[in-house]
């Protein structure tokens, strides 16, 4: 499998500015990064069910494409509070998916059970 340095790098630079946050308790960060088959799920497809499981009252989303490569959808709660970031990417033979969910309310358990959500879906969608 390819590797993608700006991810890690990306990756690991959110990991470094979360850290004196979460000190306090107040800010929490989950993610979830699991590789696909391209055959049994596309990026189209896993923005598709991103889109669907996180459709919910009171939610806003944003969806943006890099045409074959790359779709990112964020979005959260339109009061705030919390926010989710999945990105479906096309490697190779396969579609890499990368879900963060990240609560600002001091909320751990609920962030992470959001990313399983996500990541569920995901996982059924193959």
């Amino acid at each position: 499998m390819q590797r993608h340095p700006a991810l890690v790098i990306g990756a690991f630079a959110v990991g470094l500015i979360a850290q004196p946050a979460m000190a306090d308790g107040d800010f929490s960060f989950d993610y979830r990064v699991e590789p696909a088959s391209a055959d049994k799920l596309s990026i189209d497809t896993c923005a598709e069910i991103t889109k669907r499981t996180t459709q919910t009252p009171g939610y806003v989303q944003s969806v943006n494409r890099e045409a074959g490569k790359l779709v990112t959808i964020t979005g959260g709660p339109s009061a705030g509070g919390s926010a989710f970031i999945v990105h479906c990417i096309a490697s190779d033979d396969k579609t890499v998916y990368v879900v963060q969910a990240l609560d600002y309310r001091g909320r751990k358990a609920e962030a992470a059970a959001f990313a399983d959500k996500i990541r569920d879906a995901l996982k059924a969608g193959e």
